[in-house]
C-alpha cells in the first residue's frame, strides 16, 4: 500500500508540472511521506530535464508499476506520458505513436482490449503517415495489433497484419534477422490457432 501511495503521489506531482504551463521546468514540491523519499529523488533528477525526458521517465515507471502488479498506476503514468508528448510534439508525431503503442500494451494486459485496439489503430495511422508504410516501426504496431485481435478471436484479420509485418521486416532486416524470426513465430502461432498446419509448417522450418 505504501508503494502504491508513493507512486500516486509521484503521478500527481507530474500531472501538476507536466500537463500545464511550462512543461520543461516546473517546480516539484517536497513530499511529506518519508516513504516517498527515494521516488522523489528520482523526480528531482529529471526536474531540470526536458518535458520529453519526463515523458520517457513516466513511461519507464509505468512499465515498472505494471510489472510490480499496480495496473491502475501504470495506466495513469502511461496516459500522462502520452499526454506530455502530445502537448510538446503534436498529435501526429512518431513519438506520440510510440506512447500510444506502449499504453496499448498495458491496456491489453489489463483486459481492456477495445481501448488497446483503438490506440494501436491510431498509432498505426500516425506511423504510416509520418514514416511510410514500409518502416520497421509500422511492423511493430502491426504485430501488436495482431496480438490484440488474436486474443479477441479475430485470427483472420490478425493473419493479414502479421503477414504484412513479416514482409516489412524481411525487407528491412533480411530473412535471418531476429526480428524476422519473431515475426515468423507469431505467424506460425496464428496459423496453428486457425488449425492451418499446412501453412504453419513451412514457416516453422525457417525458425532457428
Amino acid at each position: 500500500m505504501c508503494r502504491a501511495l508513493t507512486s500516486l503521489a509521484l503521478l500527481m506531482a507530474f500531472s501538476a508540472c507536466s500537463t500545464t504551463g511550462d512543461l520543461a521546468r516546473s517546480p516539484i514540491p517536497q513530499p511529506n511521506d518519508p516513504e516517498a523519499t527515494q521516488g522523489w529523488q528520482a523526480v528531482r533528477a529529471v526536474e531540470d530535464g526536458t518535458a520529453l525526458e519526463r515523458a520517457v521517465w513516466l513511461n519507464n515507471e509505468a512499465n515498472r508499476e505494471q510489472s510490480n502488479g499496480d495496473p491502475e498506476v501504470a495506466e495513469a503514468m502511461s496516459e500522462l506520458s502520452l499526454e506530455v508528448r502530445r502537448e510538446v510534439l503534436g498529435n501526429d508525431h512518431p513519438m506520440v505513436a510510440l506512447a500510444m503503442n506502449n499504453l496499448a500494451i498495458i491496456k491489453n494486459a489489463n483486459g481492456d482490449q477495445d481501448e488497446a485496439k483503438r490506440l494501436l489503430l491510431q498509432a498505426l495511422s500516425i506511423r504510416e503517415r509520418s514514416l511510410g508504410n514500409h518502416h520497421p516501426a509500422v511492423a511493430v504496431t502491426l504485430n501488436n495489433l495482431a496480438v490484440v485481435l488474436s486474443e479477441a478471436g479475430d485470427h483472420s484479420t490478425a493473419e493479414v497484419l502479421l503477414r504484412r509485418s513479416l514482409t516489412i521486416r524481411e525487407a528491412a532486416f533480411g530473412k535471418e534477422h531476429a526480428k524476422v524470426q519473431a515475426a515468423l513465430s507469431n505467424l506460425v502461432r496464428n496459423y496453428e490457432a486457425q488449425g492451418r498446419s499446412d501453412l504453419a509448417e513451412p514457416l516453422r522450418q525457417r525458425l532457428r
